[in-house]
């Protein structure tokens, strides 16, 4: 019983993780859609703690980190004129806010 239930869980976990990192790596060079993105990644955090998928989480933090250094270095090459200062502040907010809930989530 454990067995066949296994079978059928199993693929679906991992078929629900490939859906959330695909929409993170889609959503991630599009403004508009930093607040969808952050939902996102919420989501995926409350996956992997509520299925134990330990690997995934780490996984899911490091393409996190990685996307945090792209628009990072997005910001310090684009020209400061280019820049609103607030969406750039706003930016930044939802990131740190992410790492924070990222951080309980690992405390947990």
């Amino acid at each position: 019983a454990e067995r066949a239930q296994r079978e059928l869980v199993v693929p679906w976990v991992r078929h629900a993780w490939d859906i959330f990192r695909n929409t993170l790596d889609t959503l991630r060079n599009i403004p508009r859609m930093e607040a969808c993105y952050q939902w996102v990644a919420f989501k995926a955090f409350e996956f992997c703690v509520s299925f134990n998928r330990t690997t995934e989480f780490r996984k899911l933090c490091d393409t996190m980190r990685k996307h945090l250094n792209h628009w990072r270095n997005d910001i310090q090459k684009a020209d400061q004129a280019e820049q609103d200062s607030k969406s750039v502040l706003s930016t930044l907010e939802r990131h740190m806010r992410t790492r924070f809930r990222q951080l309980q989530h690992c405390a947990e």
